[in-house]
């Protein structure tokens, strides 16, 4: 009764955090959104 569901949305998760990624110039931006995105994190707003 092992499943691999979790492991396969998570890739998703970032094959789609590289496709929204293509236009940003360095791999650190590329790498933050993916941590923003597979980590449900959001970035801090200033009111």
């Amino acid at each position: 009764n092992i499943s691999n569901g979790v492991v396969e949305g998570l890739n998703n998760k970032i094959k789609t955090a590289f496709k929204r990624s293509y236009g940003l110039k360095t791999e650190v931006n590329r790498n933050t959104m993916i941590f923003l995105m597979a980590g449900k994190l959001s970035l801090p707003t200033r009111c």
